[in-house]
């Protein structure tokens, strides 16, 4: 796996992106994001594994 790939502008973007919204928006059931869900979405998303915690951090 090795060392995460740096998080970029566009990486920040579409997280502010995705907590303004539902996640039913992007085909999930449930009602809000948690970090864990967000990192696994980004991942998929734009292909930069972040672990939850620094998504927490990105948010503050």
């Amino acid at each position: 796996m090795g060392r995460t790939k740096t998080v970029n502008e566009q990486y920040l973007i579409r997280l502010k992106e995705l907590v303004s919204h539902s996640p039913r928006l992007v085909g999930y059931s449930f009602e809000r994001w948690t970090a864990q869900w967000l990192s696994k979405h980004l991942a998929k998303e734009l292909g930069i594994k972040v672990l939850k915690f620094w998504n927490r951090r990105y948010l503050r």
